[in-house]
């Protein structure tokens, strides 16, 4: 399902164009590749975002939301606007779960220094516990992704199972012929490398504290690093392969 999904999103993303865009999370700066994990025990989640025009002129975007690893009974909200429109009011699209992927109806023009507007609400629901990954693309002009924000939501009986012990690097990135996958020598650690169409062109288990990937016959292009482990938060990281 995830590829066919991530076949369907390849349709409308043609191309890649990095750096136009400055991306801020919850308030804090967003890093390309970066990835958010979230904790709930009863709780929604809400992911908010300020997506600032940084050239020189006027840009169009859309979101696209994907889920790659849905949950049947959560459900998922989507807010998407721009500053000079007074914020998220009537731009908000509700229960948005069954559609997936998910192209929100408005594109929006954002003036130089400008911002975008989203939000993100993800709501987990008993007694569906779990992890589900979601990942929201920022699109220009319907084909051109500036960005994506990638978010992990975990769910279980009490947050505080959820105690982050695996920690990860990637580097370096952007690669050339190879990058290397640390960890914290979590034991069982699974690395599985996608590209953006959803194939799977790695999957291993991580041997120590870490694991050299060999890029020199991927493509130049985004892959999503995945690394997971029993009973820990999966941790996801975008890298770029430019030969």
């Amino acid at each position: 399902m995830k590829k066919v999904l991530l076949i369907a999103l390849a349709g409308v993303i043609s191309s890649f164009s990095f750096g136009q865009v400055s991306i801020t999370v919850n308030g804090a700066a967003h890093s390309s590749g970066t990835s958010y994990t979230f904790a709930s025990d009863t709780n929604k989640i809400d992911v908010n975002g300020l997506v600032e025009n940084t050239t020189a002129s006027p840009i169009t975007v859309s979101v696209e939301r994907v889920i790659l690893s849905p949950v049947s009974s959560w459900v998922d909200d989507m807010c998407w606007a721009t500053s000079s429109d007074g914020g998220l009011t009537g731009q908000c699209y509700n229960g948005i779960q069954a559609s997936n992927p998910y192209l929100s109806p408005d594109s929006f023009v954002i003036n130089p220094g400008d911002n975008g507007v989203f939000k993100g609400t993800i709501k987990p629901k008993d007694p569906d516990y779990g992890c589900s990954d979601y990942r929201y693309y920022f699109i220009q002009d319907g084909s051109i992704m500036l960005d994506s924000i990638d978010v992990t939501v975990c769910k279980t009986a009490s947050a505080e199972e959820l105690a982050p012990a695996l920690s990860i690097s990637v580097a370096p990135n952007p690669a050339n012929s190879y990058f290397k996958v640390k960890t914290n020598d979590v034991t069982g650690a699974t690395v599985q490398v996608v590209d953006v169409l959803g194939n799977v062109v790695l999957k291993e288990t991580v041997m120590g504290s870490s694991k050299t990937i060999n890029t020199e016959s991927f493509r130049n292009g985004v892959y999503f690093v995945r690394v997971s482990a029993d009973n820990q938060r999966p941790i996801n990281r975008k890298v770029i392969v430019r030969h």
